[in-house]
């Protein structure tokens, strides 16, 4: 008799050479990771948890955008990618300052599970909605990119900021199976006067247990000089059939 033996097979990974200073928010950070077993590895930016992604291996290559903070001044940045084949891992390094506009106002949306599809929405006081299906307002929020494929991060960001409410809100938009629900645990960060002396910081935390679940996080008032923040925490349901398509 034989038995199969499953010997780990050597490798390496690469992050490409990214350019400083980056000035753009959005940053698509590519590289290689040179074993043709792996199909996926795992990216992370500044340490930060809600800068961790899972990135999909194309022929052992991959490319994922991440969302920079912004900062009046030359900030640095670490990012680590680290594959596993078996008992062995593979890591690799790289890094790069950037200089991006600060934001008046940034809610970044991340959730836990890998495969699945959730939306971050914020509607300005205009009653406007910024999200995947209309992802920039008139007066002025944007959404970075959507994440279709599990954890996020996905950032809706401005720099002019009107009176009166902004609504953020979490809808599960997919888990992709139309068998078996799969709830997701989810966190919101709010970041009022980014990357300045000023800067506030709030989280909030939700569970969103199948598709369709709406979770209404809370809601900001500014009154042309100073911000209040509603305690919400409503759920919800709304149809992804109901929504733009993908």
């Amino acid at each position: 008799l034989s038995v199969p033996i499953s010997i780990p097979v050597d490798f390496y990974v690469e992050i490409d050479p990214i350019q400083s200073p980056v000035t753009n928010r959005v940053l698509t950070i590519s590289g290689t990771v040179a074993n043709p077993m792996l199909t996926s590895a795992n990216l992370i930016i500044d340490g930060e948890s809600e800068q961790a992604f899972e990135v999909n291996l194309n022929n052992g290559r991959f490319s994922q955008q991440v969302a920079i903070s912004g900062s009046a001044v030359e900030t640095p940045h670490t990012v680590e990618l680290t594959a596993t084949s078996g008992s062995l891992t593979a890591t690799d390094t790289a890094s790069f300052t950037s200089q991006v506009l600060p934001t008046a106002l940034r809610v970044t949306l991340s959730w836990d599970t890998s495969g699945t599809d959730v939306d971050l929405w914020v509607t300005d006081p205009s009653g406007e909605r910024c999200y995947y299906g209309h992802s920039t307002t008139a007066s002025g929020l944007i959404l970075d990119f959507d994440d279709t494929n599990g954890y996020g991060p996905e950032n809706i960001t401005t720099t002019n900021i009107i009176p009166g409410d902004y609504l953020v809100q979490v809808h599960y938009y997919s888990d992709h199976d139309s068998e078996a629900a799969i709830g997701t645990n989810t966190g919101v960060v709010i970041r009022i006067n980014e990357g300045t002396p000023d800067e506030t910081v709030n989280n909030y935390y939700g569970f969103l247990d199948d598709t369709g679940a709406m979770w209404g996080v809370t809601t900001l008032t500014f009154d042309g000089v100073t911000w209040k923040l509603k305690d919400k925490n409503t759920h919800s349901r709304v149809a992804a059939s109901s929504l733009p398509a993908k």
